[in-house]
């Protein structure tokens, strides 16, 4: 009779738990940065080293490593630990699809060198919540030793890791299926941002990647993957050309336009608190069944002293308003759609109307083929607008009923988004340090913009809206 229980067993780091700054070589880096110690993440990864051909081994032998060569004394060493586990704490962050697959009495094995109270405060640090069993010993598991010990008791139907030797090749040794996790290092375009000189963002993208609840072949999964690596980091740089212009404008306030912008106003006030703007309900159709209303709507808004904003357009709406209410309107897109194929009309007709300014970060023409896939990962979580309505001494916008995009992908989308602004504000600094100093903003908004239209799968749900 089969007397042992059927269970599933992860490895800790790199599976379950993520680092913010990626690797333990980093990790290292900003605990040396803090102390001065520029030399301080070479010599903690040598003294490691050293530690483990000895065997068995934890963050107390380490320091007491680099005590015993004469690195540090005792008490510079036991700051130093301190501020290493802090470090740990700080950058720990949730690797959301193996954490959700995680059951109660499954088994976590860890080579990890910090001691199990710690690894077990780090798990709940990130959420996870469930009932474990721990298992820590570095030796054991990379040499094998672990598993004929666990199968005693368990039978374990797969394990997962990230560690090709201990988390696969070892394990299937035994008979255990093992799936080999790679998602914890960055992405294609995360390393891309960062290759290009962007580490924040691709860190910040990574983070949100990381925080996806979906499995990555699911429509779900790709759509949040998607706006992570993507779709985030356009909407920031963007946000800083849309700050820059209007200061060049000499326009006091900012206007954006709902739906498209619907996302972009959040990111902008995550990224500038202090700055003013306001999203407006302004569509084409509104504007054309009754284009009086909504000047009057704009009018109200302050639309003469304010850079209106919008992600994608062609300026002819604009125009046709401006021009048939005397309005004076300062536009700026971050992609003129000037080669649009189905309602051509002469563009020197954007530079004729005295009120009517339009600008534009870049062309359709010169990216490439610009689809509605910008819209989808941008959308508002309610229809387009239809008219706007003077109530008392406010407009109120009118909505179609419900939505073109199926209720599962807006609802991934409104997920994705509110995590997003909690990685933004919490790095806020860095990110618009990094931002601002970018020298190649508008090449890199245009390499995202190629990339982000990309997928098939995108562009079928585009057709809808």
């Amino acid at each position: 009779m089969e007397l042992r229980v059927t269970t599933n067993s992860f490895d800790l780091f790199d599976t379950l738990v993520a680092r913010r700054c990626v690797t333990a070589a980093a990790l290292f880096s900003e605990v040396g940065a803090a102390f001065g110690m520029r030399d301080f993440a070479a010599a903690r990864i040598a003294a490691e080293q050293r530690c483990s051909a000895t065997g068995r081994f934890g963050i107390d032998t380490i320091y007491e490593m680099l005590r015993t060569i004469g690195y540090v004394d005792a008490e510079l060493a036991r700051k130093l630990m301190e501020a290493e586990i802090q470090a740990e704490y700080d950058n720990a962050i949730p690797i959301r699809e193996n954490i959700a697959a995680v059951r109660d009495f499954d088994l976590v094995i860890s080579d990890m060198y910090l001691p199990p109270t710690m690894l077990r405060s780090l798990m709940q640090h990130v959420g996870l919540r469930r009932s474990v069993y721990l298992f820590v010993d570095n030796a054991a598991k990379n040499r094998g030793e672990i598993w004929p010990q666990l199968m005693r008791r368990w039978l374990i139907h797969r394990h997962v890791g990230d560690n090709a030797h201990s988390d696969v090749a070892v394990p299937r040794q035994f008979g255990i299926p093992a799936v080999h996790y790679v998602g914890a290092g960055f992405s294609s375009a995360e390393r891309y941002l960062d290759d290009s000189g962007l580490p924040q963002l691709a860190r910040t993208a990574r983070e949100l990647r990381l925080a996806n609840p979906f499995p990555e072949a699911t429509l779900e999964g790709l759509l949040w993957n998607h706006f992570a690596g993507l779709n985030l980091p356009l909407l920031i740089l963007f946000c800083v050309e849309v700050l820059e212009r209007r200061r060049l404008s000499g326009h006091q306030r900012l206007l954006l336009v709902d739906r498209d912008c619907h996302f972009l106003t959040e990111i902008f006030t995550a990224l500038f608190p202090v700055e003013p703007v306001e999203l407006i309900h302004v569509s084409r159709a509104a504007m054309t069944s009754d284009g009086a209303s909504v000047a009057s709507y704009l009018k109200a808004v302050g639309v003469s002293d304010a850079l209106v904003c919008d992600l994608v357009s062609t300026g002819r709406s604009w125009l046709r308003l401006a021009s048939q209410n005397r309005l004076v309107i300062d536009f700026f897109a971050l992609v003129f759609v000037d080669d649009y194929l189905y309602e051509a009309f002469d563009q020197e007709e954007l530079k004729r109307l005295p009120g009517f300014r339009f600008s534009w970060a870049l062309r359709s023409s010169a990216i490439g083929m610009v689809g509605k896939a910008i819209e989808v990962m941008n959308t508002a979580p309610h229809g387009s607008t239809l008219a706007v309505e003077l109530i008392g001494n406010a407009y109120a916008p009118q909505f179609s009923a419900g939505h073109e995009l199926p209720a599962g992908v807006l609802n991934t989308l409104m997920a994705v988004q509110a995590i997003a602004v909690g990685r933004i504000r919490e790095g806020r600094q860095q990110l618009l340090q990094e931002a601002e100093s970018f020298a190649d903003r508008r090449g890199m908004l245009g390499t995202l913009i190629r990339s982000l239209c990309v997928p098939a799968w995108l562009n079928e749900l585009a057709k809808a809206v």
